[in-house]
């Protein structure tokens, strides 16, 4: 069987299965009811008096007709299927689908689906990163047991006096961080949820726990907009709509901490614990997330616990509120341990067994550097478990190198410029899209070979160490897996402005609704488009939002500034207020490379939210 039609199969419902039968009884009821030859063609007729077809296909005249043919063979399908089926008929007078009319949600309500979409997505990629088995880190774990000691101290000492703190851990890249931040949770969670939920103990209050990955989401960029749906999304865990009400209003990073103080201040508030991964990856908008004083008190009855790489506090609470603790770096035999899945008992929590000799070459890896990388020792053991013992990448930009061998190194280059300049991750058919109209900028796009191309999969699948992905709007987005690659990247393959402009123009068109070029009369763009993914922003017959669209359209902001009105409805409806006004955060940061008019109407928005 050829590569051609096995991978139609795989498009097709199995033979036998339920939706085949049910399909094949549709098929045969249309066909008997169409018994003269007549009624089987559709007769359409094109005379291209000796043009080529596929160069007068992307003249203007050519794209016209392939989109009327396409109109007519709908409708004509329609009209023989509703002869059929007629209950099936829009009723014309009321001009009303027969799909079930999107609920309407209050504005609470839409709100609290945001915040809790947010939270599904950070505490799905929170269980894919807490550690399975937890190696002992001797330094570490007394540092651990060190803070969960004194937090169990801080609050009872001032359980009657609003128990509140913040701790920061810091270190180098690879040191552990996340891991350790899953760790405190994981614990502090066993400990105060259980005594909690003792019927004999009344006394103790309840536990809030939210964490949040900076970056993991485009909710989690600024600060002003992560804190806002992190406390409605304690709000909806504690069913308080009233409390929910006060945030939504808020939008100004001073007064979400000021209703966060009024709402959660009192004695029968519950502890809310917010654990923050890379707090130095927090951005700080200019008019939403300025404050002019710092605070010199922490909010009340909520506790901060979060990581970065570097000893500088968040510009929130004054440095006598914080405390800073230096996370110890990881010993070669403990770094071995965590590498190869060696527990305490001598068990495994990995499925493959590393032999005497393999564990000889990683230990020799890893002492290479000055400090213990874990995190480029995860790429090292997965090259030994892929059978490259004889060539282990000592840098990442050798792992990268190695994988421009394997997949060449154009290949490679624009893979990674697509991901570094995605916004929040790219899913893979947007990576095969933008391959596509890459490749169609050089003119090559129309060639089978290009159109459905499996490189950009033999490339994400070569790259699979350096990558992670989450569950966004049911697809599947991947993203860099450590800032640290992603710098790396940035550095070997967009070192100018011209690379960066061309990757961006890129996943533009990527977002890009192929009506919109129509219109405006761009036809090699709109046939460049006619197979892109995802669809327009309206989907399911306008019952809801392409929320990947939606997030990654700032560039059709860009361009259409205030006049985008699809787009603007768009990000209202799926993604809120709070992330529309981030959006114009955003481009502040990038005035450089604005136009004029659109740095005055992004000034002109702002001034409307003070």
């Amino acid at each position: 069987m050829s590569a051609t039609s096995i991978g139609t199969e795989r498009l097709m419902d199995p033979a036998g299965s339920e939706a085949a039968k049910r399909l094949n009884f549709y098929k045969n009821k249309i066909s008997a009811n169409n018994k003269t030859t007549e009624q089987q063609y559709l007769s359409f007729l094109l005379d291209l008096k000796g043009l080529d077809l596929n160069s007068w296909g992307r003249t203007r005249e050519g794209i016209t007709y392939f989109k009327e043919l396409a109109s007519k063979l709908i409708e004509k399908i329609k009209t023989i299927i509703l002869k059929i089926y007629p209950e099936y008929l829009i009723n014309e007078q009321q001009q009303q689908r027969l799909l079930p009319s999107p609920p309407k949600l209050s504005v609470i309500e839409q709100q609290l689906k945001i915040a809790r979409a947010e939270e599904t997505i950070h505490n799905a990629h929170l269980l894919s990163r807490t550690p399975k088995y937890w190696i002992p880190r001797k330094r570490l774990d007394i540092q651990i047991d060190s803070i969960i000691t004194k937090i169990s101290q801080l609050l009872k000492e001032q359980n009657s006096n609003n128990s509140c703190f913040y701790i920061q851990f810091y270190g180098l890249p690879g040191s552990g961080k996340t891991a350790t931040l899953c760790r405190i949770r994981q614990i502090l969670e066993n400990k105060f949820v259980e005594k909690a939920n003792d019927e004999n103990d009344n006394s103790l209050p309840n536990f809030v726990f939210i964490t949040r990955f900076i970056h993991l989401t485009d909710g989690a960029v600024f600060a002003n907009e992560m804190l806002r749906n992190i406390f409605l999304s304690v709000c909806d865990k504690l069913k308080r709509p009233d409390l929910a009400s006060a945030f939504i209003k808020a939008f100004h990073l001073k007064t979400i901490l000021a209703t966060a103080k009024t709402a959660f201040g009192n004695q029968q508030s519950p502890i809310i614990f917010i654990l923050l991964d890379d707090v130095n990856l927090i951005k700080f908008g200019r008019t939403l997330g300025r404050i002019k004083h710092i605070l010199k008190k922490l909010l009340p009855n909520i506790c901060f616990i979060c990581t970065s790489s570097s000893n500088i506090s968040i510009p929130i609470f004054a440095p006598h509120t914080m405390e800073l603790l230096e996370l110890a770096t990881p010993t070669l035999d403990e770094a071995i341990s965590i590498l190869c899945g060696i527990t305490n008992e001598g068990e495994k929590s990995s499925s493959f067994r590393f032999t005497s000799d393999q564990i000889g070459i990683l230990r020799k890896m890893l002492q290479k550097n000055s400090e213990i990388n874990l995190t480029l020792g995860f790429i090292q053991r997965d090259e030994i478990i892929g059978g490259y013992a004889d060539d282990i990448s000592s840098t990442i930009e050798q792992s990268i190198a190695k994988a421009e061998f394997q997949c060449g190194t154009d290949n490679v280059r624009i893979f990674c410029e697509f991901l570094c300049c995605a916004p929040c991750g790219l899913t893979s058919l947007e990576l095969l899209d933008a391959f596509r109209m890459r490749n169609y900028a050089t003119g090559f796009m129309f060639e089978p070979q290009d159109v459905l191309s499996a490189t950009p999969l033999l490339v994400l699948r070569q790259l699979g160490s350096l990558l992670d992905f989450i569950i966004m709007d049911r697809r599947r987005v991947y993203f860099f897996r450590s800032t640290q690659f992603a710098q790396a990247v940035q550095q070997r393959y967009l070192q100018t402005a011209g690379d960066i402009k061309l990757a961006n123009e890129t996943l533009a068109n990527i977002f890009l609704n192929p009506s919109e070029s129509l219109e405006n009369g761009n036809e090699q763009e709109a046939s460049a488009m006619a197979m892109v993914f995802p669809r327009p922003l309206s989907k399911d017959g306008g019952m809801g939002i392409d929320i990947r669209r939606a997030r990654c359209g700032v560039e059709t902001l860009k361009r259409e500034t205030l006049c985008s009105f699809p787009y603007l409805e768009a990000t209202f409806r799926a993604l809120g207020l709070a992330r529309f006004l981030s959006i114009f955060e955003e481009l502040r940061y990038t005035r450089a490379k604005n136009s004029e008019h659109l740095n005055r109407m992004v000034e002109q928005a702002m001034q409307w939210t003070g």
